[in-house]
């Protein structure tokens, strides 16, 4: 019955899984960097277009962003560009 409810596909975590659950995992007392952020928010973004989620990329991102907040303070607007194009002169 299980494999009915649970594709294969899914039985394989993605890589940006493997990362959110190590940040959702590592409760350390010191603030993501700006870069973890971002990892994090690929990893959620990610995640938010696979068919088969877990959602454990959005409680890690969630939480990161809540860490990075109280040290650095609120995010008030943001962009995040998912695709990034070289401009060559």
């Amino acid at each position: 019955m299980s494999e009915l409810t649970h594709p294969l596909a899914a039985a394989q975590p993605s890589p940006a899984h493997v990362a959110a659950r190590e940040l959702l995992r590592a409760h350390v007392s010191r603030a993501p960097s700006f870069t973890e952020l971002v990892y994090a928010h690929f990893a959620w973004w990610q995640e938010a277009h696979e068919a088969h989620s877990s959602g454990e990329a959005t409680d890690a991102y969630r939480e990161t962003l809540t860490r990075f907040e109280e040290r650095h303070g609120e995010i008030i607007a943001s962009y995040w560009c998912s695709h990034s194009r070289a401009q060559r002169p």
